[in-house]
């Protein structure tokens, strides 16, 4: 069985994750150079005793085994590891890293996203930290938020600085959390407690390196982006392209994104795709599905049935099963790259082509507009989407190095993160 998003891709994220355009008016504070983290909450009034506490930081050396047979995982991780709880589908450690507070960390087969499970998970760690100290939660902000790299993986980032009870019996504390995913399966990891921010992510990269080595790299392409608004790292974009065993090219996509919407809410958004298409670029088949604030916003299947496009899925909560007007051949995501490629060889200034783009209109196929842009000096390339537009600077292999999605008054950057192989077939 088939299943079938890319330059195109990334620009249908936009509509995907348009509800999370942050209403925060400030400009993010400087990246902590420890990782792609941009702090959001002021710090500097904050007594003395506070700043000493969360620039503390120690090497963590001790090294202990991470086993786990259903993902063929038998690692050393930085820490000393203990397996708390288990069952078929999660796994929870606890990592003593010397710290008062242990790292925790959490293995998932069955989630909703790295951005939905991270926030439900600080949501669940802060009410058990303020029944820990029989305090009620008095105030919560979002502290911090980022986007980085293990190896090919991207994750997130979400710290909190929260307080629990009041006046004298006031404390605070920073609740630091990180999560990736992984070909099988969802990791997070939190640590409660002040400073310490490499050696946690230091604990949590080798924790997702024990992932990362189980796993079976057969993409020939594969690419990931950071999404981004006024310089403030939302989430990222991820593609690879395979081959199957028919010889045709798998392309699997996800997204994740944190958005704050206010000073202490998180707005998020996990979306993915699978499509199958021909070598020449046209679709076969494709689902994909989006998932925002924990609740499933859609998921679709498209596929070619008696000469027809057939369409069946949800949005919304409601059903949708649609045949297409259109019963032609569709641009897929891979055709989307061959695509670029042959534009930018052509003397043509535009080239146009059908394509499927649920997160627009999952019922009909969508007219997209591909054109050369001579006199923008930081994009060669253009994509009109109906009220999308995407520039980007591409190279003569069809990948591209950074580029803008505008809809409306709200325009995304995309940054590439990290890049292997090329979109056209060795």
């Amino acid at each position: 069985m088939k299943f079938n998003t890319t330059p195109i891709f990334l620009a249908s994220l936009l509509l995907t994750s348009g509800a999370l355009a942050p209403s925060v008016n400030s400009k993010p504070l400087p990246k902590d150079n420890a990782h792609n983290v941009v702090t959001l909450v002021d710090l500097k009034d904050f007594p003395s005793w506070f700043h000493e506490a969360i620039n503390r930081e120690k090497s963590v050396k001790k090294k202990s085994s991470l086993k786990i047979k259903k993902f063929n995982i038998n690692e050393k991780v930085l820490g000393k590891l203990k397996l708390q709880e288990s069952s078929d589908t999660t796994w929870y450690y606890t990592i003593d890293i010397g710290t008062d507070s242990p790292v925790e960390c959490y293995v998932f087969t069955e989630f909703d996203g790295p951005a939905n499970s991270l926030h439900s998970m600080i949501e669940n760690s802060l009410s058990a930290i303020a029944e820990l100290n029989k305090k009620p939660l008095s105030s919560r902000y979002t502290s911090a938020l980022g986007v980085g790299l293990v190896g090919d993986t991207p994750y997130l980032a979400l710290d909190t600085l929260y307080s629990v009870g009041e006046g004298k019996n006031k404390a605070s504390g920073i609740l630091k959390g990180l999560s990736a995913a992984t070909n099988n399966s969802l990791q997070i990891c939190t640590h409660n407690e002040l400073g310490y921010k490499k050696a946690f992510l230091n604990v949590f990269t080798s924790f997702i390196n024990a992932f990362i080595a189980s796993e079976e790299n057969q993409e020939f392409f594969e690419s990931v982006f950071v999404m981004s608004i006024n310089d403030l790292p939302l989430g990222y974009a991820r593609e690879k392209y395979a081959l199957d065993e028919d010889g045709d090219i798998v392309l699997h996509t996800d997204s994740a994104m944190l958005a704050p919407v206010d000073a202490s809410s998180v707005a998020r958004s996990d979306s993915g795709a699978r499509e199958w298409s021909m070598k020449d670029g046209s679709m076969i088949n494709k689902v994909s599905y989006s998932i925002e604030n924990n609740v499933l916003a859609s998921s679709f299947s498209l596929e070619m049935r008696d000469s027809k496009w057939h369409v069946s899925g949800e949005l919304q909560g409601k059903p949708v099963n649609a045949v297409l007007e259109h019963n032609n051949w569709l641009l897929s995501g891979y055709g989307s790259y061959l695509a670029a490629i042959e534009l930018q060889k052509s003397d043509k200034i535009s080239e146009s082509y059908p394509m499927w783009v649920p997160e627009a209109d999952p019922t009909s196929a969508l007219k997209v507009v591909l054109s050369k842009t001579p006199k923008d000096p930081t994009a060669n390339l253009k994509i009109d989407m109906g009220p999308m537009v995407m520039k980007f600077l591409a190279e003569k292999s069809g990948i591209f190095k950074h580029g803008t999605i505008a809809q409306g008054p709200i325009t995304i950057g995309l940054q590439q993160l990290y890049v292997k192989g090329e979109p056209q077939l060795p």
